[in-house]
């Protein structure tokens, strides 16, 4: 399109049809351009060859009259190239023999290189172990050489004195070591011999405390037993006579022996048996109430004994979580006040519980002094008093806790510039503990990011 001359109002159109045609020299130069740019555009030579997007050729349509020298030009040109090909092909092929004939010879001499090798090694493998001996026996002759020296020089006496010395204070320590041995023996005789009596003592405690929880398990058993009669009698007292246990005792006194009235009563019994009807259906009845009570009665049991079990798992669940609780407040109440001098440079940061007594309903009082500042109550404290307070409190969470990944949503927003540049220093120096990914608004705080990425809303 640069190479034509038109009406600027027709420039879109042009461009639109030729704005991606290549003009190549010679239709050599248009096969190497198609080929670099894959066959995606046209490529035109300037005696009018075209490449149509996808490979075709098609000749020019450039009308010339020295068609046929050019066309003997491009045939001798054609020649020259094959002749080359041929010579570069002939090259390579008594290259390629010749490459053949040394692979051959190196495969025969393979076998007897490789001999040659192993024969070598072994060789330097025994001279370097007997270069080894010699060394050895060169050591032993200089030591011998040196005793000799030694003996020669006249202070063979006082190297024999120093042996026997040695000799005597390695026998010494000998004995030491066999005293102490002989004293450890004792000691672990007496050890067991007290473990032993400790476990015959622990057996007759264990026996006592179980023959203690039989006992306690039987008259458990008795105290059942004895509500059971209780309630039986209460019932048949208040069904087959129509009165309290209080009101018989108060109008029935019994004043006469207890066997005489057992008689009395027994004799009475049979009287009436023979003015009132039996009750047939009483047995059976008897039976379905017995039945619903033992059921009722064994349920009973299981919830008492579930109760128990719950209220010793909750308290030993609670002792847990007293400790753990315990434990994490005085780590994060340390780091709180190691953080807090941090940020502000100064000043007291503390975490104190409200009801040390009661761990598991207790509160927490955050106490912050800046520097220069006497506060009795965090409410007290500015905008960004506030703000550096809660991210000294997070990062001391943090600390005892790390994480891997944290997303900060705008925590420093209310803070001034010289806050936010204390903000990014500490953040600059927590990086190698954990990743921050940090959502803000202020041009100061993304100074201290190590990469940035915007976000845009659209309507």
């Amino acid at each position: 399109s640069n190479l034509m001359t038109y009406d600027k109002i027709y420039q879109n159109i042009i461009e639109n049809q030729l704005g991606n045609v290549v003009i190549a020299k010679d239709i050599n130069s248009m096969n190497q351009i198609a080929k670099f740019l894959e066959f995606k555009f046209r490529v035109v030579s300037l005696d009018g060859e075209i490449t149509h997007a996808g490979g075709s050729i098609s000749g020019g349509s450039l009308k010339t009259t020295n068609n046929t020298l050019n066309d003997k030009i491009l045939l001798e040109k054609k020649e020259q190239e094959l002749k080359a090909n041929l010579y570069e092909k002939d090259k390579i092929n008594q290259e390629s023999l010749e490459l053949k004939e040394l692979i051959s010879f190196l495969n025969s001499n393979r076998q007897t290189y490789e001999n040659d090798y192993f024969v070598n090694e072994r060789e330097l493998k025994f001279q370097i172990a007997k270069s080894t001996e010699i060394q050895n026996n060169l050591e032993k002759i200089s030591l011998t050489m040196q005793r000799v020296a030694t003996f020669k020089s006249g202070n063979f006496e006082q190297e024999l004195g120093k042996f026997l010395e040695k000799e005597q204070k390695l026998a010494t320590e000998k004995e030491l070591l066999k005293n102490e041995i002989t004293n450890l023996k004792e000691e672990k005789r007496d050890l067991m011999s007290k473990m032993e009596e400790e476990e015959f003592a622990y057996r007759q405690k264990n026996s006592a405390v179980h023959s203690l929880v039989t006992k306690l398990n039987q008259l458990e058993i008795d105290k059942n037993k004895i509500d059971i009669r209780m309630d039986y009698l209460l019932n048949h007292l208040n069904e087959t006579y129509h009165i309290t246990y209080e009101k018989a005792k108060v109008e029935y006194v019994l004043d006469m022996d207890v066997d005489i009235t057992r008689e009395n009563v027994t004799r009475l019994k049979k009287e009436l048996e023979q003015y009132n009807m039996v009750n047939l259906g009483s047995i059976d009845e008897y039976e379905r109430i017995k039945n619903r009570y033992d059921f009722l009665n064994s349920q009973k049991n299981d919830l008492t004994v579930s109760i128990t079990e719950l209220e010793e798992i909750i308290g030993e669940m609670d002792e847990k979580m007293i400790e753990r609780l315990t434990t994490t407040f005085d780590q994060i109440a340390k780091e709180f006040s190691k953080v807090f001098k941090q940020l502000f440079k100064g000043g007291n940061g503390l975490l104190k519980l409200t009801n040390p007594s009661n761990i598991l309903e207790t509160g927490i009082d955050i106490i912050a002094e800046p520097p220069g500042k006497k506060l009795n109550n965090i409410a007290l404290l500015s905008g960004g008093e506030k703000t550096l307070t809660a991210i000294a409190l997070l990062f001391a969470i943090l600390n005892v806790f790390p994480v891997p990944f944290c997303i900060l949503d705008e925590v420093e927003a209310a803070l001034d510039e010289a806050n936010v540049d204390t903000f990014g220093q500490f953040l600059q120096a927590q990086k190698e503990k954990s990743e921050y990914l940090l959502i803000t608004h202020k041009k100061r705080t993304m100074e201290y990011a190590d990469t940035l990425y915007g976000i845009t809303m659209l309507n």
